[in-house]
């Protein structure tokens, strides 16, 4: 709870800031709502929110919720991920892009005299973005030949660094994806009828423990989808 608590104060912290900074720019969106589309494959919700400093800054905040807690087959997982990353935008390149031309019945049921063509602008951002993580997550709870394992809770605490580019595809529509490392550290217990247990001293076979690879060093890459305002 400790974690969550400095989490939120830190979010919170950024976004006073954001809303203290000015921008020259009326048309600047400052806040961007986005799910990651890849996510309803596992049965979980990869929600994300991110506020942006000024143009060349923004905070994010991500939230991961398991929707079907037992979707694992026979095993079982539940709980949650939080993250909060730093957005510095290293390039951002604005383009103009040519939409279709506007017809003569058009301009008459508009009522006014349209170019012949409009322009839109379309933004790449490209980013470096440091972050920290927290998980809170419980798996096993299977039974293999005909013993039945307790429920492993893990609780882990990291951070790394990621590179990824935003686009704007239109006015209101976002798009984003990203590549980097991740480090996470912590602790796990087995909670059976008995109590807990050390991890160590359990002899439940792999797949009803958390992988190994979601501690120490790992990768983390993802892409996101949704809406700016």
């Amino acid at each position: 709870m400790r974690i969550l608590s400095v989490i939120a104060l830190l979010f919170w912290s950024f976004i006073g800031l954001a809303q203290a900074t000015k921008t020259k720019h009326e048309n600047f969106k400052k806040n961007s709502i986005r799910v990651g589309p890849m996510s309803f494959m596992f049965q979980t919700l990869d929600f994300k929110y991110e506020r942006y400093i000024n143009k060349h800054s923004s905070l994010q905040f991500g939230f991961i919720q398991v929707l079907d807690p037992s979707f694992i087959g026979e095993s079982y997982w539940e709980g949650q991920i939080y993250t909060l990353e730093y957005r510095y935008f290293i390039s951002v390149k604005v383009a103009e892009v040519k939409a279709k031309k506007v017809s003569d019945f058009e301009k008459k049921i508009a009522g006014s005299p349209l170019a012949s063509s409009k322009k839109r602008r379309k933004i790449k951002r490209t980013f470096i973005a440091p972050y920290i993580r927290y998980q809170d997550l419980f798996i096993g709870g299977g039974i293999h030949n005909g013993v039945a394992y307790p429920i492993e809770q893990f609780n882990t605490f990291g951070g790394g660094v990621v590179i990824g580019r935003v686009i704007e595809l239109s006015h209101w529509l976002v798009i984003d994806y990203y590549i980097g490392i991740n480090y996470q550290s912590g602790k796990e217990q087995f909670i059976n009828a008995g109590g807990t247990t050390d991890w160590l001293n359990s002899s439940a076979p792999s797949r009803y423990r958390a992988p190994k690879a979601w501690f120490g060093w790992g990768p983390r890459a993802g892409i996101s989808i949704g809406v700016q305002f």
